[in-house]
Order: structure tokens, then C-alpha cells, then sequence
């Protein structure tokens, strides 16, 4: 089975999502931004206002919500409230009303940081290219800090610009060159930029962080199947599975890899291993068919697509090919159902009709043949083989002109090239003449 060659669909296996894990209410140089705790005889919109940060502190959001609700009525222009109430609906899982928030906070304060990363944070799952814009804004307002452009990076990478997303990853790496996240992110998305050279150290580099991590082992053993290191790729995705063992798409991937290197005993060891939905198990059965084909054992390569066929009865490709192993085998009967239920699927495919012709004449079933032949043929001209079939086939049933007329035009198009069939039509022919001759049609 042919490795994509396209990683992206691979990197998503392994790539890990930023949580957008919000900024707390400090100022951007890390103090933390102190409210005044009014008296008791102080204003009753500062009360209610140091109410709402009691009840946020003791994760009693949905009352903060309320009292900040009622407090910027009359404080519309605080910018703080407005960032706290943004920050409970983040927690009330309000992305939403927590955007909206961020948003009027950063215009009232537009040196609010905090307000500027928490809006890019929140419009990332929904919407990164609308992330940008704020989460550039952070890293303008926070240069010292890592997490904005780690932020950004994430943004620019959902949205496509994978140019930019490595500027800022690289950026990111630099102020903090022992985080994690950024060197997977970094990892990723030169991986999935076709740059498996530049993305190999990234991946190690994760490691040596995190020894049991596992994305940047599977990540590293995509750089070496790029680079065509079969050897030392098998080795770093079985190290893998052992942490990851129900990873069907990958442990497919390491069957295809072992199928390569001419270990096909230890390929289909790793597919008897495959389970999940049907859909892997298709696919492992599908390699399964493909590694018996490599060794020609015909029974098992049919026996392994009976499986796909009753487990995606629809995939009109799988039953094809199923017909055609069954003519090899010599079970005709069989080949014919499996042939003409996938035309029924497809009935734009010329070939199953070439191959149920095939079929229905093998199984002696002349008539069969000769209806799919002219089914055929209102398609496209008969090749030679087709008109050498149609003359057999009417030749076994008696119909003397038309056995004659269709080795004649065989004749015809096979150009005087002398194989057995031309060998028997010529002599077919000299014999159905005197027959005509005789009256005898």
C-alpha cells in the first residue's frame, strides 16, 4: 500500500491543540492588576464590583456574572468589568458573550494585553483568521512572553498561512527554548510544510523534553519515512504502538512499512492486531489482500476481500476485484454475482463488463455472454479477444452465421498475429464456410 504522500492527513494524527488557557486579570509585565477593596461605607458600585471578584475567585460565576451585568450599566466604559465578565463566560463555556467582552474591554483599553490574547484565544476553535488580528496585538503589547506568539503561530497554522505560523513558532522558541508545545508546534507545521529535515530536531528536541511523550515520537517517524529511512521508521512506530496500541491508522501505516521492507509475515502480524470501526478495518483488510497478492496466494487474497466486501457492501471496487480473484480460482457462478452486483454500482466501469462477459462464458453460460457483449458494444468497439469470445460463444450454441461472421472480424483485427486463438478461428472459420456452403445456418 502506497504511503500518503501528502503528511498533513498524518500530522493531524499527532498534533496538539493550544488550550486556550486564558489570561488571568494582570497587567503585561506579569504583576497582578489589584482592584481597591472598598470599606463599608464605600460607593455601591465599587461593593458590588468587589462582590463580583469575590464570587469569580470562589469560581461562583454565573452570580459574577450578574453583579458585573448590573455594574457596567452603570460603569459602561470599565474596562475591567468588561474583561471579567468576558472571563466568567469563558468559564460558563459562553464563547460567545466571553468574545464579545474581551472585545469592548480591549477597545476601551487597547493596552490591555490580557483582554487582546484572551479574544485571540477564544477565536480560535471558531474562527483563527479572526484570531490573528487580536493575538497579534498581545504579542505587540507582551514582546518578552512566549505564550502570544506560541498563540499566534496556532492562529496563522489554522488558518493556512503556515509561513507565518513558523515565524512565530521559531519566535516563540527562542524566549522559551524549553516549552514543549512550541517545539511540537514548530515540529508540525515545518512537518506538514514538507520540511521533515528542518521539522526531524524539533521532534527530538520534544522528546528529550518529554522522553514518554508521544506525538513527537509519531511525528519523528513520519520525518524518517519522508527521508526514506524505512528501517530506523519501523522502529520508532512499533516503540510507539506499545503506548499507543489502539491507533489502527498508524498501526496500518507500520504493516505497509514492514510490506516494503519484504517482511510480509510481520506486516500481516501488525494487521491481525487492527480493530476500531469499519472503516480501519477495511483499510487493514485491503492491505491484507494486497500482501497475499505479493505472495500469490489467491484463496486468502479472496478469502481477506469477502471481509471487505460484507463489511462495505456499497464499494463497487472491492467487489470488482473480488469477481475477478473468483475467475482465477475457477469459481465462475461466484465471479458472475460479485461481477454483476459492482457494474450495478457502477455501471460506468467497462471493464466489470468485460470481465462479467469473461465470467458468464467460463461458467458455460453462452447466452450470458453474448448479452453483455452487445451491452458492451453499444459502448465502445469490441476488442479483438471480445469478438473471439462472441464468435465461441455463438459457435457453442449452434448459430453457424453468427459463430462465422464474428471469427472473421477477429480475423480482421488481429492483424494476422498467429496465437492459438487465431490458430483455432482460422481453422473454425474453413469449416463453418462448408457448413454455409450446406445451407446450414
Amino acid at each position: 500500500m502506497k504511503l500518503p504522500s501528502n503528511v498533513a492527513g498524518v500530522v493531524a494524527v499527532f498534533a496538539l491543540l493550544l488550550v486556550p488557557r486564558l489570561a488571568s486579570c494582570q497587567s503585561s509585565s506579569g504583576t497582578q492588576r489589584t482592584y481597591k477593596i472598598p470599606q463599608p461605607d464605600a460607593d455601591p458600585d465599587q461593593q458590588l464590583f468587589a462582590k463580583a471578584q469575590s464570587d469569580l475567585d470562589k469560581q461562583n460565576y454565573s452570580a459574577a456574572v450578574l453583579e458585573l451585568q448590573q455594574y457596567i450599566v452603570k460603569k459602561p466604559q470599565d474596562a475591567a468589568a468588561h474583561f471579567l465578565l468576558g472571563y466568567a463566560y469563558t468559564a460558563l463555556k459562553n464563547p460567545g458573550g466571553a468574545a464579545a467582552e474581551y472585545a469592548k474591554a480591549a477597545e476601551l483599553n487597547p493596552k490591555m494585553a490580557e483582554a487582546q490574547l484572551n479574544l485571540g484565544l477564544t477565536l480560535l476553535d471558531s474562527s483563527p483568521a479572526n484570531a490573528v488580528a487580536p493575538l497579534a496585538k498581545a504579542v505587540e503589547l507582551m514582546p518578552d512572553q512566549a505564550r502570544p506568539k506560541l498563540s499566534l503561530g496556532w492562529a496563522f497554522e489554522r488558518s493556512g498561512q503556515s509561513t507565518k505560523a513558523i515565524e512565530q513558532y521559531k519566535a516563540a522558541e527562542k524566549q522559551d527554548p524549553t516549552n514543549f508545545s512550541i517545539h511540537i508546534a514548530l515540529a508540525r507545521t515545518l512537518l506538514a510544510s514538507d520540511k521533515p529535515a528542518d521539522a526531524e530536531p524539533e521532534f527530538h528536541a520534544a522528546l528529550a523534553l518529554k522522553p514518554d511523550a508521544t506525538a513527537p515520537r509519531l511525528g519523528l517517524a513520519q520525518c524518517l519515512i519522508a527521508r526514506k529511512d524505512t528501517a530506523a521508521a519501523i522502529d520508532v512506530l512499533q516503540d510507539y504502538l506499545k503506548s499507543q496500541p489502539d491507533d489502527a491508522e498508524t498501526r496500518i501505516q507500520l504493516a505497509s512499512l514492514l510490506r516494503d521492507a519484504a517482511r510480509p509475515a510481520d506486516a500481516l502480524a501488525q494487521l491481525q492486531l487492527v480493530s476500531g470501526n469499519d472503516a480501519t478495518v477495511i483499510a487493514a483488510e485491503k492491505m491484507r489482500v494486497e500482501i497475499y497478492m505479493d505472495q500469490k496466494d489467491t484463496a486468502k487474497a479472496a478469502a481477506a476481500l469477502s471481509a471487505v466486501v460484507h463489511l462495505a457492501p456499497r464499494d463497487a471496487e472491492a467487489r470488482a476485484s473480488l469477481g475477478r480473484l473468483k475467475i482465477q480460482l475457477k469459481d465462475y457462478r461466484g465471479a458472475v454475482l460479485d461481477l454483476a452486483e459492482a457494474y450495478r454500482l457502477n455501471p460506468k466501469d467497462d471493464d466489470v463488463l468485460r470481465n462479467l462477459a469473461a465470467a458468464h462464458f467460463l461458467a458455460g453460460d453462452y447466452p450470458g455472454a453474448l448479452e453483455v457483449l452487445s451491452a458492451l458494444e453499444q459502448r465502445s468497439p469490441l476488442a479483438p479477444g471480445e469478438w473471439f469470445l462472441r464468435a465461441v460463444a455463438n459457435d457453442k450454441l449452434g448459430r453457424v452465421q453468427d459463430a462465422y461472421n464474428a471469427y472473421n472480424k477477429f480475423l480482421e483485427l488481429n492483424k494476422g498475429a498467429q496465437n492459438d486463438n487465431y490458430f483455432d478461428a482460422t481453422a473454425r472459420v474453413r469449416l463453418l464456410e462448408r457448413e454455409l456452403k450446406n445451407g446450414k445456418k
